[in-house]
């Protein structure tokens, strides 16, 4: 943390603010528990979630409550998406096109539960104010938006607010809050994304529990029908 107000004292290293964007949630390796509520013309429901993270190369969301999406999971494995459906024993891989795809009728999409792509690897970035980049995706990154703009805080460079445009227009945004000290790092314990075309709407996602660098088993990510382990066994 001393470190990270060192750097604030001056102008925002564009590194810095990649890692911070970049490494949100994550550790060496990860446990957390979060809540994601969606409000839409027709939906209007929440999630509750088990998530597991090894590295940038590794995350699994299974889906805990309600009852009839238990063991919905989502997963990450060196570079490969799988949506894994245990009541259908059906293991489905994403293609890199479908990680822009609506994540379980919410205004997130997969990358974004994922956070398969990352600004330091997948974008072309450049810093367009003190606290602001601005992000390009490499055309092989796979999401559908042509300019992605960040701002976070000028202190510790926790993430603030994420945009993301389309042909110039803003189409949806990311705002961040309840900012904590985890670990010697700022992580943001909520999260809420609004579309520019039906601003009443909103996905929000709610930490209840976050750990970093706890051991985790390896059967966590293997994409098999079951699941890989029961939810809540690690």
């Amino acid at each position: 943390m001393i470190a990270l107000l060192a750097l604030a004292a001056s102008a925002a290293e564009l590194p810095d603010v990649l890692a911070s964007l970049d490494d949100q949630w994550r550790g060496g390796t990860s446990h957390g528990v979060m809540e994601v509520s969606v409000r839409t013309a027709r939906i209007d429901r929440s999630m509750t979630m088990e998530v597991w993270a090894e590295g940038a190369e590794r995350t699994r969301l299974t889906i805990v409550e309600p009852a009839k999406d238990r063991g919905v999971t989502t997963l990450l494995v060196d570079g490969e998406s799988y949506s894994i459906l245990p009541s259908l024993a059906k293991v489905m891989r994403l293609p890199a096109m479908m990680l822009g795809s609506r994540w379980m009728g919410s205004h997130l999409t997969q990358d974004d539960m994922l956070k398969a792509a990352r600004f330091s690897d997948d974008y072309a970035c450049s810093m367009a104010g003190e606290t602001t980049v601005s992000c390009t995706p490499r055309p092989e990154t796979g999401v559908p938006w042509d300019e992605v703009r960040a701002e976070v805080r000028a202190e510790d460079l926790a993430p603030l607010e994420i945009a993301y445009f389309e042909s110039g227009e803003r189409v949806r945004t990311l705002r961040f809050d309840d900012i904590r000290d985890i670990g010697g790092r700022p992580m943001a314990f909520a999260m809420e994304v609004r579309p520019a075309d039906a601003p009443e709407e909103y996905t929000r996602v709610v930490w209840h529990s976050l750990e970093l660098d706890v051991p985790l088993a390896p059967e966590l990510f293997v994409p098999t029908r079951e699941g890989g382990v029961r939810v809540g066994e690690e």
